[in-house]
């Protein structure tokens, strides 16, 4: 499997994960029923996902109070800020 493949299967992995724990579908995916368990690999992506969202969330909130309105131009700049 290259690079492209691995990264994307983690994606697809992080995004049903976050989506069934809204109970959200995602068309054209397995329900959660019939996925298979996580890899090693998966579980510490979501765990890592979790604690960067705990750690980050009121940053970004408070920052993006401060932003302004977004512009032509200006997003950007301010997607940037936080990273």
């Amino acid at each position: 499997m290259s690079t492209t493949e691995d990264t994307r299967s983690l994606v697809v992995d992080y995004v049903e994960y976050q989506l069934s724990k809204k109970s959200l579908p995602w068309p054209g995916h397995a329900a959660d029923d019939a996925a298979p368990p996580p890899s090693k690999v998966n579980q510490t992506m979501r765990v890592l996902g979790e604690e960067f969202e705990e750690r980050y969330t009121q940053v970004s909130i408070d920052a993006s109070c401060h932003q302004g309105s977004f512009r032509a131009g200006t997003h950007r700049n301010a997607f940037l800020f936080f990273f």
